[in-house]
């Protein structure tokens, strides 16, 4: 069972919604613990989360986007009421992966006594790459969340190195989008396991004056990015 179900002492926690009716000794509450503020962020290969709540009555859990978040356990839980007595109550959750390369937002409800309140899951269409910046392509109508982004890391003709830094939570393999491994270009590592990886760009000095560029495919789990790498040509002598 996925669900856990904590007992609190009836002042172990205070704030949220709590509400007050025939007396004062008939208290009920429902508040979202987690996640904070109740807004998480997950990026298109994270698969697992949760959501935690504090109520003194019988509950329920709704994900309002079924198709790509699901409870791992109990949707529901059977409480006798008793205003001395307080749950802590985790239900873990799981995402599927966000191969749509656009950002989702979905709800997880809450439901208890004769309220309900939700937490916000924003996941992410791209994956956890530090370097290079994501650059934002289009932002979520009407705020400052990125919808599409697109990734380039650019160096000049005469830059030795560089490197590719990311966070994944699956195994990660990268490829050649065309499918062939330039000669100018050498990385030093084609696939490896889930949490942080560095991987060095070793580049031939490029010695004419045209760009040249590749792009690379970095794909963990089901989720794939595509990364342009483009080196600049050298400038041209007054003389040329």
């Amino acid at each position: 069972m996925k669900m856990k179900t904590k007992l609190l002492a009836a002042f172990a926690m205070a704030g949220g919604l709590f509400v007050t009716s025939c007396g004062d000794m008939d208290q009920h509450q429902l508040m979202i613990v987690y996640p904070a503020q109740g807004y998480s962020v997950l990026y298109a290969d994270e698969s697992a989360d949760s959501i935690s709540f504090v109520t003194f009555d019988s509950w329920r859990v709704r994900p309002n986007e079924p198709d790509w978040i699901r409870l791992t356990g109990d949707e529901t839980g059977n409480i006798k009421y008793d205003n001395t007595k307080r749950y802590w109550i985790t239900c873990e959750l799981e995402f599927a992966p966000n191969t749509s390369n656009k950002t989702r937002l979905g709800t997880v409800e809450v439901f208890s006594y004769e309220y309900s309140v939700g937490a916000k899951y924003l996941q992410y269409g791209h994956l956890d790459i530090s370097h290079p910046e994501a650059e934002v392509e289009k932002f979520r109508e009407g705020s400052t969340i990125p919808e599409t982004v697109k990734f380039c890391l650019t160096d000049s003709a005469f830059v030795p190195s560089d490197s590719l830094c990311f966070n994944v939570h699956q195994r990660w393999n990268l490829a050649y989008k065309d499918g062939q491994a330039p000669s100018w270009l050498k990385i030093s590592e084609m696939e490896g396991t889930p949490g942080k990886n560095t991987l060095e760009l070793t580049f031939e000095e490029n010695l004419s004056t045209e760009p040249r560029s590749t792009v690379l495919l970095l794909t963990s789990g089901r989720v794939t990015n595509e990364i342009k790498i483009e080196q600049l040509g050298r400038k041209k002598k007054e003389n040329e």
